[in-house]
């Protein structure tokens, strides 16, 4: 994967986690499309409550609370 190194440990630690998504939205423009960039910049921008997350936060959850463990 193209970029990858930009997500290692290392380069990782000195980023905020909003530095890191703005790379991945940068990341993903080549497969989601340029005009793309506003609507997904808006989905990984934080809620306005102090632990509310961003708009992806309650679909992974959902998803993630049907995802069955292995046995």
């Amino acid at each position: 994967m193209d970029g990858q190194e930009d997500f290692y440990d290392i380069p990782s630690s000195k980023r905020t986690p909003t530095e890191i998504r703005a790379k991945l939205i940068e990341l993903a423009l080549p497969i989601i499309g340029a005009d793309k960039k506003g609507a997904l910049s808006d989905l990984l921008t934080h809620k306005s409550s102090p632990n509310g997350g961003t708009a992806v936060t309650d679909e992974l959850k959902y998803t993630s609370a049907f995802v069955p463990f292995p046995q």
